[in-house]
């Protein structure tokens, strides 16, 4: 055995160091180097983590090593992306005495199976160890290609708009970068060429010239291919997501073939629709994947917002959703009770504090837990339906804060999540995103209101555990969370504790394993 010590000049301030042994066996290799099983150490927590570490070969070029260090920088943590913990650079003494520099890159360590192996009936990791979602997934694959295609694409853009909102583009978006964990997280790795949207690097200009094309020329945007630097923006990313969504829904991609054959039709050819059976969807890949990218959905969350409307049954050409079409009887239902919703009117709070709504009508609330306003009954799901709707979403959150007032705790518990923000190790989950997003007008972020109402519902209801996971994950992570309380790691062991036991009692995977997961980095 031996064992290698890491630690660069910020680990040292920070009391952090990383080791791994490079007698052990690779968890894998490429061209760069081999990544190895390590651990993270906090000597003044004493807080260990498991992490891969690439231990690069020597003598690669420059740029190769500045792409990795600028890879390894983009350091967000979001569940939907694979987490970057840092660059070392070490000092070795080689056996002929001379000193050499060797790199590593750390990350977070990820087990479980790519898409890519997924969508072929690999459900294991690379031990043969199942993967439950990985699992759950392939049985949809097979049973609704598109239903799957649309929850994983989903998925991978929040990722992205936490990227993007970073200032970042992948540039290299295919299902062998993305990962199904044994947690139950889908996450976009390997951001090897991912650059600034602000400006390319003299090594970031070589990948993209014309000519000396880098990437996977099955997803590439018509402006990666010609090297138009001007316009690799966020819009070549969701060509690459429209191409994936593509592949997902039908089982094959639009273009194959030879490389030059591929490239060459993604600059000239139409994309296949008329192979994806919903017309909606096919509407929204149309969109997604313009040759012209000023055409296309120009942002992450524009796309994702069209997916939410299309699994809600909304069809759509563009993400200006029609209003006023409604598939069956039960969307239609849905409008006319969102139409008789009480108008919701905004207190015009100069300052920006967050705008609370009017009440105007009297409000009651049924035993089980329906919204009834003027002889109308709203339920909680329909609430959802409605904040998840752009065009709903302020009508929707009006029926929320008035059924939360009332004291029904999952009312409570999706207001809570809507004043909540990302913050350190912990990230809201897509829906919540979404719902945010079509709210930013309307509600603002408050790590102190979103705290506040977690303990509210758990002293009316204590074994709410998706209350105690959030309540847990505050005291985790601190002031940033509670809104000014202070970290509690001995609290947040105990809530999560009793949010492990609740929700194995209720039977709830996802629940589980995320509150396992937290409980490994005790």
């Amino acid at each position: 055995m031996a064992i290698i010590k890491l630690q660069g000049d910020s680990e040292k301030k920070q009391g952090i160091y990383y080791e791994f042994d490079d007698t052990s066996t690779p968890l894998g290799e490429g061209g760069m180097g081999k990544v190895f099983r390590g651990r993270r150490i906090n000597v003044y927590t004493h807080e260990t983590r498991d992490v891969a570490i690439k231990f690069m070969f020597s003598g690669l070029p420059q740029n190769v090593i500045q792409r990795a260090e600028d890879e390894a920088n983009i350091k967000l943590q979001h569940e939907n992306l694979v987490e970057m913990m840092g660059f070392l650079a070490v000092d070795t003494k080689m056996p002929n005495g001379a000193t050499a520099t060797r790199y590593h890159v750390v990350s977070e360590l990820l087990i479980g199976v790519s898409l890519s192996d997924l969508i072929q009936g690999v459900v294991t990791d690379q031990n043969g160890v199942a993967i439950p979602y990985a699992q759950t997934l392939y049985k949809l694959y097979n049973s609704s290609p598109e239903q799957f295609a649309v929850t994983v694409v989903k998925k991978v853009l929040s990722g992205i708009m936490a990227l993007h909102d970073a200032g970042y583009i992948h540039r290299d978006i295919d299902p062998s970068n993305v990962m199904v964990t044994r947690d139950g997280k889908i996450k976009l790795i390997d951001f090897g060429i991912a650059k600034k949207v602000d400006g390319l690097k003299t090594h970031d200009r070589n990948l993209t010239t014309a000519g000396q094309f880098m990437g996977k020329p099955q997803y590439a945007a018509p402006e990666l291919i010609i090297g138009d630097l001007k316009n690799q923006n966020k819009p070549t990313d969701i060509y690459a997501l429209g191409v994936l969504l593509f592949q997902l829904a039908v089982g094959h991609l639009p273009y194959e073939g030879p490389s030059n054959v591929v490239l060459n039709a993604h600059l000239r050819k139409k994309m296949p629709l008329s192979q994806v059976k919903s017309k909606g969807l096919r509407n929204i890949i149309a969109q997604a994947t313009e040759k012209d990218c000023t055409k296309r959905y120009q942002t992450a969350a524009e796309f994702r917002a069209a997916l939410d409307n299309f699994s809600m049954g909304r069809s759509s050409n563009s993400f200006e959703v029609n209003k006023t079409a409604l598939i069956g009887g039960i969307a239609a239902a849905v409008t006319i009770l969102v139409a008789c919703l009480v108008i919701f009117v905004p207190n015009g709070d100069s300052d920006g504090a967050d705008q609370e709504a009017e009440v105007v009508e009297k409000v009651e609330t049924t035993n089980d837990g329906q919204h009834n306003v003027s002889g109308n009954t709203l339920s909680v799901p329909d609430i959802r339906k409605q904040l998840l709707n752009p065009s709903e979403a302020k009508k929707g959150l009006q029926g929320l804060k008035e059924l939360a007032a009332s004291g029904n705790i999952e009312a409570k518990f999706i207001l809570s999540r809507l004043y909540a923000v990302s913050s350190g190790s912990f990230t809201l989950s897509d829906e919540f995103v979404t719902m945010q997003a079509n709210l930013k007008k309307e509600i603002f972020q408050s790590p102190s209101k979103a705290h506040g109402l977690l303990g509210e519902i758990i002293k009316s209801k204590e074994n709410y555990y998706p209350a105690l996971y959030e309540l847990a994950c505050d005291y985790y992570e601190g002031p940033s969370l509670t809104g000014g309380e202070a970290r509690n790691l001995r609290y947040a062991k105990d809530l999560l504790d009793k949010a492990y036991k609740y929700a194995s009692e209720a039977e709830d995977p996802v629940y589980v394993n995320k509150i396992s997961a937290l409980l490994r980095k005790y």
